[in-house]
């Protein structure tokens, strides 16, 4: 949709004068994302901000749909794509880092196999489990940075108090 399209690039005004017309900030793509996920992906954090005033809801809105984006939250992908200022964002609308995406994984986990240290920053200054279990064996967000060779994850979720003896059903 036109809003969608606009909130992916960041164009805010269009995004604007497109909820001013009431174009439907819910509406999902066949994916199942819709211009929250897409703004957040982005980093588009103007755009995300209008969003979320037009629905406050679209903080938690889940994907549906096929493709892998089941379950996936705005969170998931502004914490997968380290977009802090989106994070902080949608934690201030209600968003939830211990919600878990298709893969069985919270935001904190994506940021920290991604190495995404401004958006985990956020994540755990917002006080996200450090330890959330995860991955359907129990993977920490410690283990997701270690797999991902993520040496200043590691340090973050360590000062956050991540424990590190926290092994996962594959020990």
């Amino acid at each position: 949709t036109p809003l969608m399209l606009a909130a992916e690039v960041g164009a805010a005004p269009c995004v604007r004068l497109l909820l001013d017309a009431k174009a439907p900030p819910a509406h999902c793509s066949s994916d199942g994302r819709g211009a929250v996920h897409l703004a957040a992906s982005r980093g588009a954090a103007e755009c995300l901000a209008l969003l979320l005033a037009a629905d406050n809801t679209l903080a938690t809105a889940a994907a549906g749909g096929g493709g892998g984006n089941a379950g996936v939250t705005p969170l998931h992908l502004a914490a997968a794509a380290d977009r802090p200022a989106c994070v902080a964002a949608l934690l201030a609308a209600g968003a939830q880092p211990a919600s878990l995406a298709a893969g069985a994984l919270s935001a904190v986990h994506l940021a920290a196999g991604n190495g995404a240290l401004g958006a985990l920053a956020a994540l755990l200054g917002a006080r996200a489990d450090a330890d959330a279990r995860g991955g359907g064996g129990g993977r920490t967000p410690l283990l997701s940075a270690c797999e991902g060779g993520q040496a200043e994850a590691v340090a973050a979720l360590l000062a956050a108090r991540a424990d590190p003896a926290a092994a996962d059903a594959h020990g």
